[in-house]
C-alpha cells in the first residue's frame, strides 16, 4: 500500500505552498503597513484640523503649539510643511514684540524658501515683502514705546517735584506765619504800653 500524503512530494508543490505562505505572511504585513499608514495619516489630518480649528477661534496659542508638535512629527512631506505654514501664521499673528516677529518671519521663510516657482498656483512668497514692512512698523512701536517709556518716566519725576515743591511751599507758609508772629511779639514787647 503506497503512502498518500495531505502535501504531494513533488518540489514544485513544495515550492509553491513555500511561495504562498510567505506571500501570505509578506502580503499581510503589506496590508498592515499600508493600514497603519492611513491610520497614521487619519490622526494627523485630524490633528491639522484641530490646529485649523483653534486658528480659526482665535486661539492662536493652541494653533501654535499643535502645528508645532505636529511640524516636529514629521518636518518632511506635505503634512510637515502644512504645520509648518500654520505655525509661521500662529507665530505671526501672536508676534507682541519685533523679536517674536523676526522669529515667525524666519518660519515663514523657512516654509516659503523651498517652493517651486509656478504660475498655476497662487504664490505666497509674494507676501513676503508686506511682512518685511510691517516688521519695519513693529521697530517703529518699540521705538515709540520706548519713547513713551521716557515721557512716563519724566510725568513721574514732574509729579515728585510738584509734590515736593506744594510741601516746601506749605513749609514756607508755616514758616512767614511763625515769622509774623514772632515780629508782632517782638513789636508788642518793644512798644510801651
Amino acid at each position: 500500500m503506497k503512502k498518500r500524503y495531505l502535501w504531494p512530494q513533488s518540489p514544485f508543490f513544495r515550492l509553491a505552498a513555500l511561495g504562498l505562505v510567505i506571500a501570505l505572511a509578506f502580503g499581510c504585513s503589506a496590508l498592515k503597513t499600508e493600514e497603519a499608514k492611513h491610520i497614521k495619516e487619519t490622526r494627523e489630518w485630524q490633528t491639522l484640523k484641530n490646529g485649523y480649528e483653534a486658528f480659526e477661534q482665535k486661539d492662536y496659542e493652541k494653533a501654535a503649539h499643535i502645528f508645532n508638535a505636529l511640524y516636529q512629527r514629521g518636518k518632511a512631506g506635505r503634512m510637515g510643511r502644512r504645520a509648518l505654514y500654520g505655525l509661521a501664521c500662529s507665530r505671526l499673528i501672536m508676534a507682541a514684540d519685533a523679536q517674536q516677529y523676526n522669529d515667525a518671519l524666519a518660519l515663514w521663510d523657512q516654509w516659503a524658501g523651498p517652493m517651486a516657482k509656478n504660475l498655476d498656483v497662487e504664490d505666497p512668497r509674494m507676501l513676503t515683502p508686506l511682512l518685511v514692512r510691517l516688521k519695519a512698523s513693529f521697530r517703529k512701536k518699540a521705538h515709540i514705546e520706548k519713547k513713551d517709556d521716557k515721557i512716563q518716566a519724566l510725568n513721574e519725576k514732574m509729579e515728585a517735584m510738584r509734590e515736593k515743591i506744594d510741601r516746601l511751599t506749605h513749609q514756607l507758609k508755616e514758616l512767614e506765619a511763625i515769622d509774623q508772629k514772632i515780629e508782632q511779639k517782638k513789636k508788642a514787647i518793644s512798644s510801651p504800653q
